[in-house]
């Protein structure tokens, strides 16, 4: 699996070491599972961070939480500005299912780049939204970090 813990308690994995890049035009999918039915009840969720390098002083290029209490998907981009690490507004789509689909079952992410910037997101090969992550280029995603209660395979 090639995962590595890193500060912050977040396993971490390398793209290179899957020799899977994030492309433009090109589909990058994994396999994502909720190892913990305590993650159902917390309030904040898991998250997976699509980052430049092992830790957020880069930034995160896009962030993806689901959260079962509020039946919500969170999206979202950190930037770093003048030192300090600031979120960009958030995106938040509801979804009755989110127990089901994210935390009771594995389920595929998929993510298509149609810019630098803009990337198309799917959970199972359904759309779920079209996603901007501002002043960030996806393709620059050198390592996938994550909650260590789930855990994520290439697809």
């Amino acid at each position: 699996m090639n995962y590595v813990i890193d500060r912050g308690d977040y396993f971490k994995v390398r793209l290179s070491s899957w020799n899977k890049p994030i492309v433009i035009g090109e589909e990058f999918a994994i396999e994502v599972r909720c190892n913990s039915t305590a993650e159902e009840a917390d309030p904040g969720g898991y998250g997976i961070n699509f980052q430049k390098n092992r830790t957020e002083d880069a930034g995160i290029i896009f962030h993806f939480k689901p959260i079962a209490p509020e039946s919500t998907v969170v999206f979202n981009t950190l930037h770093n500005k003048g030192g300090r690490n600031v979120w960009d507004v958030e995106t938040r789509i509801q979804n009755d299912k989110v127990k089901e689909i994210y935390f009771s079952k594995s389920f595929k992410l998929k993510l298509k780049p149609i810019t630098k910037s803009t990337i198309l997101v799917y959970v199972n090969d359904s759309f779920i939204t079209e996603y901007e992550c501002k002043e960030r280029d996806i393709t620059e995603t050198d390592y996938i970090c994550f909650s260590p209660s789930i855990s994520i395979e290439k697809y």
